[in-house]
């Protein structure tokens, strides 16, 4: 999602850019919107090395190696309850 807005900022500020130099913005909106797409490039970066930390902190926990292309099904499977599936005294019976 931050890249996405990241790419979003990078095209205002081109923009910014165009509307400055034919006139129509003030230097210090187009610094404003420079500020702001760089702010945005910045926090993308953070939210992907966080992505990437948590990932290899996951696949350390799952005993699997972080550079594999590995993934999570968007839905787990719950355990079948009623076919006593589940460790004695670990979960409650439905």
């Amino acid at each position: 999602m931050r890249a996405a807005v990241a790419r979003a900022a990078a095209l205002s500020a081109q923009l910014a850019q165009r509307f400055f130099a034919a006139g129509n913005l003030p230097q210090l909106a187009l610094a404003t919107e420079n500020a702001a797409s760089s702010q945005a490039q910045i926090d993308a970066q953070r939210a992907s090395a966080a992505a990437g930390a948590a990932r290899s902190t996951l696949a350390g926990l799952l005993g699997v190696r972080s550079r594999d292309d590995w993934r999570l099904l968007e839905r787990l499977v719950l355990p079948n309850y009623a076919a006593g599936h589940c460790p004695a005294g670990r979960w409650p019976a439905r």
